[in-house]
């Protein structure tokens, strides 16, 4: 049987200066932990209709298991899970006991899309909906919605909150990280420029991506470019900053030794002096059939943006997205076009935004760090378990 999952380490994940806000949030959690009979036993489940290759799910499925010591498994396992449980139930009464105490103690988070056969199965437990980067709804039975921007959690039903309890929750910082990884307590633009010979990277795509193109072909017009791929060097057309356009699988073919996993990103990053984390340009496809509206891309997670942030390099972000724009730091640093991220990148370089930078860096890490999500993730199981009988409608 699952098992409740133990309160995560305090050094666990923990990034730079957030000691305290996490002491604060175990605090609140410990009393709830040290109790067997209000101690919440989480499990991430996937949704019905989401592949198991999907990166949500990677990240609020089994990275969120991983912060929490809690279990992640696709719909269908759970709901073997949930039989081999009550099998066992039934052939020992000492097993059926302990199944009926249980029983409000198991919390579900369902992640992208519900698994309408577990709720059938584990009626009695408390299910919650993540509905990030996804149109999916909660059922009748749903007493949580996760959410990733407060926007779309205060949209008016059945976009918004529909349930008792909902939270925005960040994506966490997943990349690797350690002391040497830490963002200076100042940031100088001036620097770090020097330092990485004006290297300017698109997060989150490849060179083959309609949008590394287009961005190569918007900003050619304002800032001179050199791009070391089949493009060649672009002409200078008006001298501002001298900047390298670089992509993530560029910098990966040209590394010696060539880096591999997660580690592909961490020295990508650190070989920038500035980042741009610009619009999707493909697709997004709902978990109802068809495609989500447009309208649904500014509800997108935020790692795109966070995550180099964290490892103290200044984004410049598209201003369209809720999640870039939550961070009450982060106004110097969005655009909506390339003549303003010619403008960011020249005021980076010339060092005008040296401490802008350092408190958006230090209000990015406190939002994402590791540990503090987890934390989050455990107290909203706590919530859920602490509802009155009924708060799902289902006595």
């Amino acid at each position: 049987p699952l098992s409740p999952p133990p309160p995560p380490p305090l050094a666990a994940g923990r990034l730079s200066g957030n000691a305290t806000a996490a002491a604060r949030l175990l605090e609140r959690y410990e009393p709830c932990a040290r109790t067997e009979q209000r101690r919440p036993i989480l499990t991430f489940v996937l949704g019905e209709d989401v592949p198991p290759t999907s990166g949500v799910w990677h990240h609020r499925g089994i990275g969120a298991a991983h912060l929490t010591g809690a279990h992640a498994l696709i719909c269908a396992e759970a709901v073997a899970e949930v039989a081999s449980r009550r099998n066992g139930a039934v052939a020992d009464d000492r097993a059926g006991m302990r199944e009926a105490g249980d029983a409000r103690r198991r919390v579900y988070i369902h992640v992208k899309d519900r698994c309408d056969a577990l709720v059938e199965a584990d009626p009695a437990a408390r299910h919650l909906l993540d509905k990030v980067d996804s149109d999916s709804t909660p059922g009748a039975r749903f007493v949580g919605q996760l959410f990733g921007t407060e926007e779309e959690l205060r949209a008016a039903p059945p976009e918004g909150c529909a349930t008792p309890l909902c939270v925005r929750l960040p994506h966490h910082f997943n990349l690797p990280y350690s002391a040497e990884d830490e963002a200076p307590s100042s940031f100088s633009g001036v620097a770090a420029f020097k330092r990485h010979n004006g290297a300017v990277g698109i997060v989150g795509t490849a060179l083959r991506d309609g949008l590394a193109a287009w961005l190569l072909d918007s900003l050619q017009a304002v800032m001179r470019l050199q791009w070391p791929g089949p493009r060649g060097v672009v002409e200078e057309l008006r001298p501002a900053v001298d900047a390298t356009l670089l992509t993530e699988s560029e910098f990966t073919a040209a590394a010696d030794p060539h880096p591999t996993g997660l580690e592909v990103v961490r020295r990508f990053f650190h070989s920038l002096c500035a980042a741009v984390a610009w619009k999707s340009r493909k697709p997004v496809n709902s978990v109802s059939g068809g495609q989500q509206r447009a309208g649904r891309l500014r509800y997108k997670p935020g790692e795109r943006f966070t995550n180099p942030i964290v490892y103290g390099v200044p984004t410049i972000g598209h201003r369209s997205y809720y999640s870039f724009a939550h961070y009450e730091h982060a106004g110097p640093f969005l655009c909506a076009d390339a003549p303003c991220v010619r403008n960011v990148i020249g005021k980076l370089a010339a060092g005008e935004l040296d401490a802008p930078f350092a408190a958006l860096v230090a209000e990015v890490t406190a939002d994402v760090d590791p540990l503090l999500v987890g934390l989050s993730y455990l107290l909203l199981a706590q919530a859920a378990v602490d509802l009155p009988v009924g708060a799902d409608g289902q006595g």
